[in-house]
């Protein structure tokens, strides 16, 4: 299994996985959100395990008939859900249905989103808002900002 660096996650992916774990939360019963944090640490930590752990390897191991594949995959899925959930703050769960219905939402989630959502770049956005925060705070600490509020 090879190291993991940011390069890995797909950043686009990433913001479409936040929405698709908010809008999860409001549909299925017993999943809920307790704040922000949780919302970001979940996609996050969700986004670190499915590229380490979901390598073409894993595929290869799993059983050759399409029924028990799919059936290994959706228990595991399950399971990597339910754990995540246990282990962090800011999202809750209870019952283990929840933990099986939850993955099946959020994947039709991230299939609609991804159609609706066309050409959306999260890179991009994310990319201009952090230029955009850099020139506020070069114009701040640059003095002129100050010398504008003093010259009203």
């Amino acid at each position: 299994m090879e190291s993991f660096s940011l390069d890995m996650i797909n950043w686009d992916f990433f913001g479409l996985q936040l929405i698709a774990v908010a809008i999860t939360a409001a549909i299925v019963p017993g999943l809920r959100l307790t704040g922000i944090t949780g919302l970001f640490l979940f996609s996050l930590c969700l986004s670190i395990v499915n590229s380490v752990l979901w390598d073409t390897n894993l595929f290869f191991q799993l059983p050759d008939g399409l029924t028990t594949r799919a059936l290994s995959v959706f228990a595991i899925n399950a399971g990597l859900f339910f754990v995540l959930v246990k282990i962090l703050p800011g999202i809750e769960m209870s019952g283990i249905l929840s933990a099986f219905i939850a993955p099946l939402v959020m994947t039709g989630t991230i299939l609609l989103l991804r159609q609706v959502s066309g050409e959306l770049s999260f890179s991009e956005i994310a990319q201009t808002v952090y230029d955009k925060l850099d020139a506020v705070k070069q114009e701040a600490t640059s003095g002129s900002a100050a010398d504008s509020l003093i010259n009203r």
